[in-house]
């Protein structure tokens, strides 16, 4: 809903839409103290925060792309039974 291409997100901008669900790009290995920290902000106690690696979710070819789609999908939505066999 930011009415720009590239816009900044503040932690406080986030805090503010009180999310249900976060998704952690991360660059490095999985790291739960990470996630632990994200509690500590009030309103984040009960977010479900999930990190997944950055390059899976940003390579440009089409069969990696269709497989970061589904990793959402899972996370965002775990009860829909999501395939791309019509694709590969």
């Amino acid at each position: 809903d930011v009415p720009i291409s590239y816009p900044k997100i503040t932690m406080e901008s986030i805090l503010a839409r009180k999310p249900e669900i976060i998704i952690i790009l991360t660059h490095s290995l999985i790291d739960d103290a990470r996630k632990e920290r994200y509690r500590q902000f009030p309103g984040l106690q009960d977010a479900a925060i999930h990190q997944i690696d950055s390059s899976a979710a940003s390579c440009p070819s089409l069969s990696s792309f269709l497989e970061a789609v589904k990793m959402f999908v899972e996370i965002i939505h775990p009860t829909i039974d999501f395939e791309f066999s019509n694709y590969e």
